[in-house]
């Protein structure tokens, strides 16, 4: 199905634009050629292109002669019938695209083509002369010749986030950061393809290899006057020159009428771009995992980040997903009465989820495709019911780098306004509000895919999709029914541990020794329990404040009323600042 399909005619050329999805393509005929050019752009993943070629039908049907064509250089392949002269063949040339496969079917036979980022293929039907001794055929190397990569880089999108001073492009191949001329590049406010501001030559561009995105960082000057500008109506202009795609290319001019808008994004806390730079958590909550994935390094979680201001929750899942997704659920009420425990009924992202962890249920959930395509995405729900969920993603703030574009440096973020969370007044929270978090990996599609791979934090026992541990951290300490400032929160180091030893003795009875390390300089307050396999919480060791430094408790295998634990396998957490750490134990009798 094609969309937005135009044609156009000049003189002896016919010239059809088409547009599906992600891909965009010009096909250009010119009276007198045999072939037509084609002209893909397609963005960063690869895509596959099949032709099936049956020359000369009524002879091939009586005497199935066609013979291959295929130069020793794979710059064009098809079949030519040796009877007729009549040859079809894709010209590759060296514009971008590859060989993938030759295929079958009747009456028919076919190559695959594959490329990504901007290319030009040519399909040629036609009589030719034979092929010499090395398999050229002249016709076909003359098309071949012609072809060559012409194709500069041309921007799809443009973001400015205030919070960091930046312009982050996108560009629709891979493109050379070294290459980019920041004065070629300006902003136009009123569509008259004049820029009321062009970047000046500090801007400073952060990435060093060729990539899809650019994001250039501009200086306090240039950045006031972005900010000073309609952002309804900004639209990015680029002078022709002013970068080249990884091999060499440089784009052409981008006027006002190509229509690339320029998003001006919101003033936040954190620049909410899925690009995690260093430092930029710094002083906030963390709770950091280790390379545990059960599936491949390639989809790995390896951590969860909060802060707040007086607008909003900021989260962040840190990790790489390849062919997959990940999800983060919320609860606003640990303890309490809202939320959903089994999500394996839910109408939206339904991936199994069973959560067991204590006092845990779901009130919402954020889910961020990430299969390295056009159709990637993430979205943000409220858990009304265990079957049904209502779309919030229009009421957050959130982006993601699903197609890797920063690397190890990618995840999603999110800014959550706390009247989302809570039905509140704006910047209001209950009285000692706290928020519970746990994020896993899981594979698609729907229905029948379902958390796997990693979790963080990690699972104390139970195997996914069931969830057993969860990260809880405080967001009103002093009862005031507003987010704590910053200045009141207890950060922990990130680089700190903290430690729990494995039981004395274990297996035990009647008695186990518990030993921890808690880090840090200051006292902190501290929960030691023990649950068993099903969530439920049966003895609590510590509920309190204790200074940095190692601890030992006891349990002698009894529940917080007294009563002996049955025979079996029990987990002991324990919980410092957001921080969780467990181990199982088991009593025999």
């Amino acid at each position: 199905k094609l969309t937005n399909m135009r044609t156009s005619t000049k003189d002896a050329t016919v010239v059809l634009k088409a547009t599906y999805a992600e891909v965009t393509k010009e096909i250009t005929l010119i009276e007198g050629d045999a072939f037509l050019e084609a002209v893909y752009r397609v963005g960063s993943a690869t895509h596959w292109l099949q032709a099936g070629f049956s020359p000369s039908l009524v002879d091939l049907v009586w005497n199935a002669d066609m013979d291959r064509v295929w130069p020793t250089d794979a710059a064009y392949m098809g079949r030519r019938n040796p009877n007729t002269g009549i040859a079809t063949a894709w010209v590759l040339g060296t514009a971008g695209a590859t060989h993938q496969m030759d295929f079958s079917g009747t009456l028919m036979r076919g190559d695959e083509i594959m490329a990504e980022g901007a290319f030009a293929v040519r399909l040629y039907a036609g009589v030719t002369g034979a092929p010499d001794g090395t398999g050229d055929i002249a016709e076909l190397r003359a098309v071949a010749s012609g072809l060559v990569d012409t194709l500069g880089p041309r921007p799809v999108s443009a973001d400015y986030y205030p919070t960091a001073d930046r312009l982050v492009l996108v560009f629709d191949q891979a493109t050379d950061p070294a290459s980019l001329v920041p004065t070629g590049l300006g902003l136009d406010e009123d569509g008259d393809d004049i820029a009321e501001i062009l970047l000046g030559a500090g801007t400073t561009v952060l990435e060093t290899t060729p990539g899809y995105t650019l994001t250039l960082e501009v200086d306090a000057a240039d950045a006031a006057v972005i900010e000073a500008l309609d952002p309804a109506a900004i639209l990015l202009l680029m002078a022709a020159g002013s970068v080249n795609d990884a091999g060499g290319v440089p784009n052409t001019v981008i006027a006002a009428d190509h229509g690339i808008g320029v998003v001006i994004h919101a003033a936040t806390l954190m620049t909410i771009d899925g690009r995690l730079d260093a430092g930029e958590w710094d002083g906030y909550l963390a709770l950091s995992d280790s390379n545990d994935s059960a599936w491949t390094a390639s989809n790995e979680i390896d951590g969860l980040y909060a802060a707040w201001d007086d607008d909003y929750l900021y989260l962040a899942v840190d990790g790489i997903v390849t062919g997959n997704s990940w999800l983060l659920y919320v609860d606003v009420d640990p303890g309490g009465a809202g939320g959903e425990v089994d999500l394996s009924g839910l109408d939206s992202w339904e991936r199994g989820a069973l959560f067991t962890a204590s006092g845990f249920a779901a009130d919402f959930q954020y889910g961020c495709y990430q299969h390295q395509s056009a159709y990637d995405g993430d979205s943000f729900w409220e858990i009304t019911s265990a079957a049904t969920a209502t779309d919030r993603t229009g009421d957050v703030i959130s982006d993601h780098d699903a197609a890797h574009a920063y690397g190890n440096a990618g995840g999603s973020e999110m800014a959550i306004p706390w009247d989302v969370l809570f039905g509140l007044a704006p910047g209001q929270v209950p009285v000692g509000a706290q928020i519970s978090l746990v994020a896993s990996v899981c594979w698609d599609p729907e229905p029948d895919g379902e958390l796997g791979g990693d979790s963080v934090p990690n699972n104390a026992a139970a195997s996914l999709p069931t969830l057993d541990t969860v990260w809880t951290f405080t967001v009103d300490a002093d009862d005031d029914g507003q987010p704590d400032s910053w200045g009141e929160v207890d950060v922990p180091s990130i680089n700190a541990q903290l430690r729990l030893m494995p039981p004395q003795p274990n297996p035990f009875n009647p008695l186990t020794r518990i030993s921890f390390d808690l880090p840090g300089d200051a006292p902190s307050h501290v929960t030691l329990a023990v649950y068993n396999l099903r969530g439920e919480r049966l003895a609590t060791l510590v509920d309190g404040t204790l200074p940095a430094g190692r601890h030992t408790v006891s349990w002698r295998g009894r529940s917080d009323d007294g009563r002996p634990a049955a025979a079996g396998t029990y987990i002991c957490q324990l919980q410092q600042n957001g921080r969780v750490a467990t181990r199982t134990l088991t009593l025999v009798k």
